[in-house]
């Protein structure tokens, strides 16, 4: 075991001893900071390490563009794995967003910034042991000149703490305690809105008693926003803002909070197929309410919705606030889809489902069957492409989608060999659009773009509202008959598909027929 390892090793033991409210102390002294911060990292990211795109390499960057940030505390010593976000802005257009975080020694890089830009910076900080947390974000005001600020320096103060203490229940509606959740306050001087200066906090634990009881102790004395997450986080109505309260500047303060969460309807049904088997792990339901034609233009065309998982043993639950269920009784009716990856398969009233999940009536369904190809039939649905691309403008047109993965150095050749063909395809009356594939930062994705000089309308897939197929590469591939990467299909002027997983040498040969 190396000492680094030793070392969190010892620090979780004694967070385990400390145990949960003690925010401030669970992240050891100043000497073992760095662990917690990057630990805070990885978990803001959900990863198991930070990726290496982040921690940028400045030999491997535009020495005359580089702009470069440094992060210490207050006796300069560096603060390494925070997240710098360089904004690519003027004082009046905001043109791109920059992710990068400190390497171990406090420093980050960027070399794509124009003239002006200014910087986000965040300090994470998270004890695995007790899953608690804290952080420090601070939008700095000032607009920077790339040419006249090579170099950046943010200095970072510890987490404020004080004397004072929080304590209360959390229990919903009824008066039943929530026994597992997450408690989050948060502290804010300046605005979260524009570009003006600001300096924000955020804290959490973990609690799990019987009686729903916390205690958060050495708060500073200050005005705090708060909010309940609970274990079962979609069986209660989640409020990002649920109040405030104040701790004072006096010693050994004492705020007394008791905050109710609402519980939502719980409904439940069975879904199976008609030979008997579930409609298991991996397919979805989507719950819709059916509006009148005026409640439609406050939501989807098909009303309010909602998605969930059905588990392997085909039992599914559908929650509904107070105020989803008014807005359901409102409506002119309110039904669950039921599908699988060919699409939907049945539907079922809500009214039909059971409070009790040992009453759930069971459902049966027909399998549908897989598509293997999209040949013949008509387009998806361009508006779930996130791009700057209209159904106006391919109106009477052939359409060329080009999916790929600009993380695969096949679809990058295509995507660029498109790109040398986009003013010939447009004079034969073709619209090329190039689709990521799977879920990527937006800011990664347009400075891909930007440094390739990739002149064509350039999205990646969104969710569909009017299916419960779920979200993700895998289902996007499914939708859209997807084989390999890159992968082109090729439409006639009314958006049926002609040609599907073609190279680009064969595009003119395909166009012809």
């Amino acid at each position: 075991m190396n000492k680094k390892c030793f070392v969190l090793m010892i620090l979780l033991l004694l967070s385990v001893t400390i145990g949960h409210g003690l925010t401030q102390k669970d992240f050891g002294t100043d000497k073992y900071h760095n662990i917690y911060r990057k630990e805070g990292l990885k978990n803001f990211l959900h990863s198991d390490s930070i990726p290496e795109d982040l921690l940028k390499d400045p030999n491997k960057m535009d020495p005359d563009s580089l702009i470069t940030v440094r992060t210490i505390d207050r006796q300069d010593r560096p603060v390494p794995y925070c997240r710098i976000v360089f904004v690519d802005r003027d004082e009046k257009i905001t043109r791109s967003f920059h992710d990068t975080a400190t390497n171990e020694n406090g420093y980050a890089f960027c070399d794509v910034l124009g003239e002006t830009f200014s910087i986000n910076a965040h300090l994470y900080e998270y004890n695995p042991a007790t899953k608690a947390s804290h952080s420090q974000h601070k939008k700095i005001g000032r607009l920077y000149n790339a040419h006249d600020n090579k170099l950046v320096t943010i200095k970072w103060d510890t987490f404020p703490a004080g004397t004072g203490k929080v304590e209360g229940h959390v229990s919903d509606q009824y008066g039943k305690p929530l026994t597992k959740f997450k408690l989050k306050l948060n502290y804010l001087q300046g605005v979260r809105t524009g570009w003006s200066e600001s300096y924000s906090t955020y804290q959490s634990i973990e609690v799990n008693n019987p009686q729903g009881h916390f205690e958060i102790k050495r708060l500073a004395p200050r005005t705090y926003s708060y909010n309940v997450q609970a274990e079962d986080y979609s069986a209660y109505a989640l409020d990002s803002d649920m109040g405030s309260f104040t701790v004072p500047e006096e010693p050994n303060a004492v705020v007394r909070l008791d905050i109710e969460v609402e519980a939502k309807e719980l409904l439940y049904g069975k879904a199976f197929y008609q030979d008997g088997s579930p409609v298991d792990k991996g397919m979805w339901l989507t719950l819709f309410e059916e509006y009148t034609p005026e409640q439609r233009l406050k939501y989807h065309e098909r009303g309010r919705y909602f998605a969930n998982s059905i588990d392997p043993n085909g039992i599914f639950r559908v929650t509904l606030s107070k105020k989803e269920r008014e807005e359901l009784l409102q409506c002119t009716g309110g039904h669950v889809e039921i599908s699988d990856r060919s699409g939907k398969i049945g539907q079922v009233h809500i009214d039909k489902l059971s409070k009790e999940p040992q009453q759930a009536p069971a459902f049966y369904f027909p399998r549908g069957e897989p598509r293997d190809t999209l040949v013949g039939m008509a387009l998806p649905k361009l508006a779930n492409i996130n791009a700057d691309f209209s159904p106006e403008q391919v109106k009477g047109k052939m359409i060329l989608a080009c999916f790929f993965d600009f993380n695969q150095r096949p679809s990058r050749n295509c995507v660029s060999e498109l790109t040398q063909k986009a003013q010939e395809l447009q004079a034969k009356n073709v619209e090329v659009v190039a689709v990521q594939i799977s879920k990527v930062e937006q800011t990664k994705l347009d400075e891909w773009i930007k440094k390739n000089n990739i002149a064509l309308p350039v999205g990646m897939i969104e969710s569909d509202p009017s299916t419960a197929l779920g979200t993700g590469a895998e289902q996007t591939r499914f939708n859209w008959g997807v084989k390999s990467l890159p992968w082109l299909i090729l439409t006639d002027k009314n958006h049926v598909v002609i040609a599907e997983g073609f190279g680009p040498d064969e595009l003119d040969e395909k166009i012809k027929q």
